[in-house]
């Protein structure tokens, strides 16, 4: 005969649904005397696996997968085993659970109310007498992670019965999730247990293989002032999380140094800290791989909710730049980047930035400054009142910039070189897409529209996939304060362009008479067909051109409907 399994392990993460809790352990004969109920809007993942041999009987085993998310120190969850018989009779059917790094088993509730089922220590075991042909049930184990946190919690499961099996070792299936180890500050001093020194300290010894968390549980807000500079984070795997804490952390006290600096390879978040003060950079993130044998499966790295005030730069980035790299994506969102001396997010050299939803004003360079960066986005920042331009981009960076409002800089709204002037090439297919040429901005009589006629020239780049042009429209109420170009908010995005080299008519559902009209062009190469492309994973060489010429929307053209219309 053929054994069949499609192994499926339900895991219900959250609290554990309430039932009939073992003492110790659970002798031969006793089994939970309820059935528990399962939340409906539990999380559940799902992945099955199939494998044969050659046994008597036929029986199928399934299992949804264990958590594959990232599990809290004594977190509780829910595994469900169920199995069918379609073969023959099967005898002292077996489930054994065991966890051999960690971790404990809180109760069982067996397939029938006569199994025989027991805890010991790390290992669970349900003996059913007889499983007839046709029938089939559903063990429920309740596990809990490890309290003290760190490692992973991994889940052995075999499936045996009396019958021979020409392959016992198909019976065994293993999943595993990583459990956070938190590393806890509960003071403001510079230095000593629970201060934030010591915690980076430990990070350090203890995140090359756990992921670890520095976490602030403080009964009010602080202020942690470091006499000299705090260490340099250089474990593979750290998230500094102030959550709903009210933490600032002030460099007034230094002459030098940086306020979170770190150099992990993989998971390295600052979330919800204040960072002010500070001689050099507000948060300096350097280093970084994506590489399989580097980094675990869902790695991040977030730097996301903080506000950064008066520091040197805002936040410095310098990562890796290599094509493996794509797989790891650095996010830099709801931060608020004030009155630096220099900058507000400065990034030497990476790949996959996603700057977005970030306050960017009043620092004394420009607002965002991209070096060799590709596979970018720039997308609904506000960045306003920076002194020299808005956004500069090196020539060889690669990013997309889409609905910013960008205004009161004191140079040019985007600046590609930099250069100042904004140019058009003959050919840009090694460079940035040239900017469109705006002819015309008025409004429409008939229709009380706004209508901007212009043209794109606009090479096409080597392409594997699909190529695809596109215009976005911004209106101003001025230009700045030097008669240059910049774009406060967006009021028209995608305008279809078919190809490098057209003229386009755009209709704005808005009257904007007297309004600046800017417009920015984005080539793409899309590595999947445009109708697919929101469904599955693909990345795209977006790279945006710097603001058009601005036109004044000029009042009226054309004949203008009458309100009345009469015979004579």
């Amino acid at each position: 005969m053929i054994l069949r399994r499609n192994l499926v392990v339900l895991c219900f993460l959250g609290a554990v649904p309430a039932i009939a809790q073992p003492t110790a352990d659970l002798a031969f004969g006793q089994v939970s005397p309820q059935t528990p109920t399962v939340r409906a809007n539990a999380a559940i993942s799902l992945a099955t696996y199939t494998i044969e041999s050659s046994t008597n009987p036929f029986l199928n085993f399934d299992m949804l997968a264990f958590p594959s998310t990232r599990l809290e120190p004594g977190q509780k969850f829910t595994t469900l085993v169920r199995i069918s018989n379609n073969g023959r009779m099967a005898h002292d059917l077996t489930v054994t659970l065991t966890l051999p790094d960690g971790g404990r088993f809180i109760a069982l509730t067996p397939m029938f109310a006569g199994d025989r089922c027991r805890i010991e220590g790390s290992t669970a075991v349900c003996v059913t007498a007889e499983l007839a042909t046709g029938a089939g049930g559903t063990l429920t184990a309740f596990i809990a992670a490890p309290e003290a946190g760190g490692g992973r919690v991994r889940l052995v499961l075999t499936v045996a019965a009396r019958e021979p099996d020409d392959n016992p070792m198909d019976h065994t299936l293993r999943s595993e999730a990583p459990v956070y180890r938190n590393l806890v500050v509960t003071n403001a001093d510079d230095d000593g247990p629970g201060s934030l020194r010591q915690a980076m300290r430990d990070a350090n010894e203890l995140c090359n293989d756990d992921i670890c968390r520095i976490l602030f549980d403080l009964s009010a807000p602080v202020t942690i002032r470091p006499r000299t500079p705090l260490p340099e984070i250089i474990a593979n795997q750290l998230i500094i999380d102030g959550g709903t804490q009210k933490v600032w952390i002030r460099g007034d006290l230094l002459a030098e140094g940086d306020g979170i600096s770190l150099s992990t390879l993989c998971d390295a978040s600052v979330l919800g800290l204040t960072i002010e003060k500070f001689p050099r950079n507000g948060i300096l993130l350097l280093r970084g791989s994506s590489l399989l044998d580097d980094c675990r499966a869902g790695s991040v790295r977030k730097l996301e909710g903080n506000t950064l005030s008066e520091n040197g730069e805002g936040i410095f980035i310098d990562t890796d730049q290599r094509v493996d790299s794509l797989l790891l994506k650095t996010s830099i969102a709801g931060n608020v980047i004030t009155n630096s001396s220099a900058g507000g997010i400065s990034v030497a050299g990476g790949v996959r930035m996603d700057i977005r939803n970030n306050q960017i004003r009043a620092n004394g360079g420009s607002g965002i400054v991209f070096g060799s960066v590709n596979y970018s986005a720039i997308v609904n920042n506000l960045i306003a009142g920076n002194e020299q331009a808005r956004i500069t981009l090196a020539p060889e960076a690669r990013t997309e910039i889409f609905g910013n409002s960008i205004v009161d800089n004191g140079l040019l709204g985007i600046d590609i070189g930099p250069d100042v002037v904004p140019p058009n090439a003959g050919d840009d297919s090694n460079r940035a897409p040239n900017a469109p040429v705006l002819a015309s901005a008025y409004i429409d009589a008939a229709t009380g529209k706004t209508v901007v006629r212009g043209r794109v020239d606009s090479a096409l780049v080597i392409c594997v996939g699909y190529p695809y042009w596109k215009v976005d429209l911004y209106a101003s109420d001025s230009l700045n304060v030097r008669g240059l170009a910049q774009g406060e908010r967006l009021v028209r995005s995608e305008v279809p362009v078919a190809n490098g080299h057209y003229d386009f008519r755009a209709v704005i559902d808005q009257k904007l008479a007297g309004k600046i009209i800017t417009a920015t062009l984005t080539r793409q190469c899309i590595f999947a067909a445009p109708e697919v492309a929101a469904a599955i994973l693909f990345f795209s060489t977006a790279e945006t051109s710097e603001f058009s010429n601005p036109l004044t929307v000029m009042p009226w053209q054309g004949r203008r409907r009458s309100a009345m219309s009469f015979t004579p």
